[in-house]
């Protein structure tokens, strides 16, 4: 039944709804606040828009395409409800459950109606080829020729033969999106065929192979081999070496784009995409919409052009519009609420703040009214409690609050709620930030799945199994205090060095470590295993405790292998550390065992299960001993190898011969990459995509680097060489970096400039540091490779290609317009400048900010080819070799 008090004039094709009305619903921005969006529902369509005055005028935020949809409810007592689609979930919240339920079930009807729309327009791949075909020159391969084709690149709108469609897969799918005319029918909808009715092979080909001469060798036929195919398809929509590119500016191109979405000339708009057009420009001057290609299209009923549009990476929802998202925060956030927050001074009373915290990003900020009030660096944590009163010493409230402590190195914050379990959840994920105390699934884990606390501190101990009293002697208190600080403020940075670090305190630090996980290692096994050793059939008691040990979920079971070989090499030199099997499982049967229950009694069995694990262990764990040991001596010279790399900083760049394992961290994990000598970024982009298990083209990634604590970063550009790369990484005037793969959002930024012509210079004028939190203001020129900053007559110049660029600057500067509009250059030949490695730079406003980076960028690399590819000349390397690692 349509909604009624609706004037079927308005709203364009979503005139006369099934369902509309006003939600509020969850935007993106740092504040994941809650703004009011009026909805509406139709068919197999569902959309959202900024106010009911946006709907009549037919601009929605965004357009959802309900064949895919699934709406479930998310919080019942506040009536929230999610909606989720293949590549985001949206949040709403109604004014009541039947509201709520109403919606559900508007949403629910409209993923049938989706469904039956798509069942009726065709359901079998006999009908879909037939529909397909309606453009004759579809029906011969739109590369090599081949007849009666079944495969289609639904982002170009061409369709191609089976072997030719497996050279469009090597392509990626940033560049060529390959489905199934026959396997993936389902997938068709009426919008996807008329993009190929609009486009076709011929006018793709028209584009495509505009200077082609198609009586040259080079063309593939349908017998040729997949050599000359995957050449001639990768010249021909990577390269677009015979493509009628259309040359004009980019602000040109972006202009036009905005005017051809409105029509059906479909071949013309990919034209213009692939002449470097911008799928997501905005004309902000001219448009006060501040509309999108994609949302252009749909307000001028160009269903087809939408999904072109929407096939080719738009984005749907424009962040400039939809959510106020930030460009320079991406912070995403993990938990959001309202705590009451008493003032900072003792006088002071509680008052209701807005709570935001970020597990990853290891920050709690709180809001006033959605104002800004402060941002907790939860690295400087040193403990978070939870009690039933104010103050520890006192006696429980009798108002029903909970309280929340966070001491940090500064000062110590106060949060209260009457929710206990609310207060709880709290607690526990700010608690999750730490590694001490925290579940084993929840902890940072290295590429191989063991938690990098325990990874460093058994590297670290596998060079000193011959210390006499080896995890029976303990460290100092004050020192192993201090180094359980490091691990729990930011793991990642913690450096166990011989310089520096006690062995005592590294083995008390592990064993701490142990003891304090909320459920132990072995714990929820303890009564399978003491009952297994408690076997007399020698043979039988390590088939049951094999068994078992094997059942473990995946995280304990590496864990446990990962800790018992490092064991079994701790008492294989007891004649030296004089530490037995036995006496080691004195050691780490409570440890490893313990079910941490109060009064909990002796139990002999558990330190004689530990010592069967350590003199058995290449049985049980089914391990070549002698394999091992080699992989152990590779990381020994690699440590070596790390020493010599640090000797050699103040060599000139391109020197250093060496291969290193590097780790780089995506999200919550990290994975290590071998780099060797003179391998550029290029080389291994395909490896690392592969180790962080990402698939090339789901979205833009590149690999940053960021120095001082995150506060300068940069996209590492393809052509560099990685490893004179991540040596800086150890340098002292850079300590806490890291490196990192990330979103690639560098290029759009870069590609809204015109290369500039030859001989051309840049010109304007920047603020510099000049220390003591001092800027002064220069005059800055560029011209060829020199950078030239000057005031009245002093005058400096600096070669371009001896520095690289970063993003931001160090927040203690100063700066007179923020970090978010500085760059940093640092030299890249420290030697020579050992006083001036830095050199900041303020521009007055982002665009002006990008406008420099977009001039030092081109002189060093021209192109900004940051995007991490799977190509098909990388050569992925073997994860189940061992020297892989």
């Amino acid at each position: 039944m349509k909604s009624s008090g609706i004037n079927a004039e308005y709203g364009g094709a979503m005139n006369n709804p099934d369902k509309a009305g006003e939600l509020r619903k969850q935007g993106n921005s740092r504040l994941r606040d809650w703004k009011n969006r009026y909805c509406a529902v139709k068919d197999g369509t569902f959309c959202y828009y900024e106010s009911y005055e946006a709907y009549c005028i037919a601009t929605p935020i965004t357009s959802i395409y309900c064949g895919t949809l699934k709406a479930q409810i998310s919080d019942r007592t506040r009536f929230k409800f999610e909606v989720i689609v293949p590549n985001r979930t949206y949040y709403f919240m109604a004014k009541s459950e039947a509201e709520m339920l109403s919606w559900i079930d508007a949403l629910t009807k409209a993923v049938s109606a989706a469904l039956t729309d798509l069942k009726s327009s065709g359901s079998t791949a006999k009908e879909l080829i037939s529909r397909i075909y309606e453009e004759p020159s579809n029906a011969f391969c739109a590369d090599c020729r081949a007849p009666d084709p079944k495969w289609a690149s639904i982002n170009l709108g061409v369709v191609v033969c089976i072997k030719c469609s497996g050279s469009h897969r090597i392509l990626g799918v940033h560049i060529s999106k390959v489905r199934s005319l026959e396997l993936d029918v389902k997938a068709w909808t009426d919008d996807m065929i008329s993009v190929f009715h609009r486009i076709g092979n011929q006018r793709a080909n028209n584009f495509l192979e505009s200077t082609l001469d198609r009586s040259s060798t080079s063309h593939p036929s349908p017998d040729s081999d997949m050599k000359v195919r995957e050449a001639f398809i990768e010249d021909k929509y990577t390269r677009g070496t015979w493509s009628a590119v259309i040359k004009a500016p980019v602000e040109e191109l972006d202009r036009q784009l905005l005017q051809v979405v409105q029509t059906d000339e479909l071949h013309k708009t990919l034209a213009l995409l692939m002449s470097g057009a911008n799928v997501k420009h905005i004309d902000k001057k001219q448009d006060s919409n501040r509309r999108t290609p994609y949302l252009m299209a749909l307000a001028s009923g160009q269903k087809a052009q939408a999904q072109l549009l929407l096939l080719n990476d738009a984005d749907p929802v424009p962040p400039e519009q939809a959510e106020d998202v930030p460009e320079q925060d991406s912070m995403l956030f993990d938990l959001e609420g309202d705590l009451d927050k008493k003032g900072p001074n003792a006088m002071q009373s509680y008052k209701k703040r807005h709570c935001l915290l970020s597990v990853h990003g290891k920050c709690m900020r709180y809001y006033d009214d959605h104002s800004f009030k402060n941002e907790i660096d939860l690295r400087t944590m040193i403990e978070v409690t939870l009690d039933d009163s104010e103050n520890p010493d006192e006696e429980k409230n009798t108002e029903g609050y909970t309280f929340l402590r966070l001491r940090t190195d500064t000062r110590t914050y106060l949060f209260r709620d009457r929710d206990k379990e609310y207060m709880t959840t709290w607690y526990q994920s700010i608690r999750s930030t730490q590694v001490f105390g925290t579940p084993l699934e929840n902890q940072p884990k290295t590429h191989n799945g063991i938690p990098i606390l325990i990874h460093k501190c058994i590297m670290f101990l596998d060079t000193r199994t011959d210390v006499e009293g080896l995890y029976r002697i303990s460290g100092a208190k004050n020192r192993i205090e201090k180094l359980k600080l490091q691990f729990n403020q930011n793991v990642h940075d913690v450096v166990l060095s011989d310089e520096s670090t006690v062995t005592h305190d590294v083995t008390s630090v592990l064993k701490q470590y142990f003891r304090e996980l909320p459920v132990s290692l072995l714990g929820p096994s303890n009564e399978q295993l003491t009952a297994a050793v408690q076997i007399a059939d020698e043979t039988e008691k390590l088939y049951q405790i094999q068994d078992i040990i094997y059942e473990l979920p995946g995280t304990e079971f590496h864990v446990l292998k990962f800790v018992i070989q490092h064991l079994y090499a701790v008492a294989g030199q007891q004649a030296l550390n004089k530490m037995s099997s036995e006496n080691l499982g004195v050691v780490f049967g409570p440890t490893l065992m313990s079910t941490h229950e109060e009064g909990k009694e002796f139990n002999p069995y558990e330190y004689h299960l530990v010592t069967t694990l350590i003199d058995y262990f290449p049985w049980l764990f089914q391990v070549d001993v002698e394999m091992e040991e080699s992989k152990g001596k590779e990381l020994k010279l690699a440590e070596a190898e790390l020493k010599k790399i640090m000797s050699q900083l103040d060599a000139p760049r391109g020197s250093v011969d060496n291969s290193w394992i590097v780790e780089m961290f995506h999200q919550q994990n990290s994975v290590n990459i071998r780099i060797e000598s003179g391998q550029t970024l290029r080389d291994v982009s395909a490896e690392i995509l592969f180790r962080a298990k990402l698939v090339d083209g789901d979205s833009d990634y590149s690999l940053s680097e960021f120095l001082c604590d995150g506060q300068l970063q940069r996209p590492i550009h393809l052509s560099e060489y990685l490893l004179n790369t991540t040596v800086t990484l150890w340098e002292e005037r850079v300590q806490k970096s890291w490196l990192a793969i990330d979103n690639n959002s560098i290029k759009e930024k870069l590609r809204k400039f015109d290369p500039p012509q030859d001989n051309s210079t840049e010109q304007g004028t920047l603020h510099i540091y000049e220390g003591k939190k001092k800027w002064k203001e220069v005059h800055c020129k560029i011209s060829s490779d020199n950078f030239t900053y000057s005031k009245l007559k002093v005058k400096s110049t600096i070669n371009l290609l001896n520095y690289t660029w970063y993003l931001g600057c160090e927040s203690s500067l100063a700066p007179p317009n923020g970090p978010r509009h500085c760059f940093t250059l640092r030299c890249l030949t420290p030697k020579d400048h050992k006083d001036d490695i830095f050199k900041v730079f303020s521009a007055s406003d982002e665009n002006e900010l990008w406008r420099w980076i977009f001039r030092i960028n081109y002189v060093k690399f021209k192109e900004p080819d940051y995007r991490l590819v799977r190509s098909k000349r990388a050569t992925l390397q073997n994860p189940n070799n061992r020297n892989s690692f």
